[in-house]
């Protein structure tokens, strides 16, 4: 088992064993940093085994413990190759949090001369040494609940609103043909479709485990999206509606 493997396993345990655990007991049981423990907590609350709280997690109710399936960090990647092949030097970029978009951002480090706007200040950090990188990162409301979009509120969307994109990465939590685009969050789902709004041309990005799920906060219809880029174990009833209402899918 590789070490991230364990490290999720060990977490999830732990969670489960106490009900609930905060990330500094977490840092000094597993002796690793907080910044480790936050991007964990992160993919696992993405693919719904924790819910992220102030300062801590716990296991979310709808969901048994079992260790992630580390296929779908594999998955990311590929996603990430593809979106990257999207985009063109000089390109002004829109990027939310998110794993799958953290994965982007280690494959733009290939470019030059591109301007990146984001609300998470992790994926900001991966260019904070690059002077041939433009990086604007949104002002707004730093939210420890939802690690993925690290900066919300309307200072965000304000400052969004300031740019126009080429183009625009968004990751999401829940899709379905019916209910459409959906976030745990009404903040971030808001960010989102500031985006999309201010972007040329705007591209989900997201793997085949956030397909059927549907949350609380609704972002957009699905057709909203010009490009879907997904793996090849999205359903194809799903992706086969997809391409009927007019998005191109990009299957990897």
């Amino acid at each position: 088992m590789k070490k991230k493997e364990k490290r999720f396993a060990a977490i999830l345990e732990l969670i489960e064993n106490n009900q609930f655990m905060n990330i500094d007991e977490m840092c000094q049981i597993l002796k690793v940093s907080p910044a480790t423990v936050r991007r964990d907590l992160a993919f696992l609350e993405e693919i719904a085994q924790i819910k992220r709280v102030n300062g801590g997690a716990l296991i979310s109710k709808s969901q048994k413990v079992e260790l992630p399936p580390v296929r779908l960090l594999e998955e990311k990647q590929r996603i990430a190759k593809a979106a990257v092949d999207l985009v063109n030097e000089g390109d002004t970029i829109f990027m939310d949090g998110g794993t799958t978009n953290l994965e982007i951002a280690s494959k733009l480090a290939l470019f030059s001369n591109i301007t990146i706007v984001t609300t998470s200040i992790e994926l900001a950090h991966k260019f904070s040494q690059r002077k041939d990188i433009s990086i604007f990162v949104c002002g707004g409301i730093m939210s420890d609940v939802n690690p993925k979009v690290s900066i919300i509120g309307p200072l965000a969307e304000k400052m969004i609103s300031y740019f126009r994109a080429n183009i625009c990465f968004l990751g999401t939590s829940g899709i379905h043909i019916k209910n459409g685009i959906t976030a745990p969050y009404l903040t971030s789902a808001e960010v989102k479709n500031v985006m999309m709004r201010h972007s040329a041309k705007s591209i989900l990005v997201a793997d085949h485990s956030k397909f059927g799920k549907v949350y609380s906060a609704f972002v957009c219809p699905v057709e909203h999206f010009d490009m879907m880029i997904t793996d090849r174990k999205a359903p194809q009833e799903d992706i086969d509606q997809l391409v009927s209402k007019g998005v191109s899918i990009k299957l990897v």
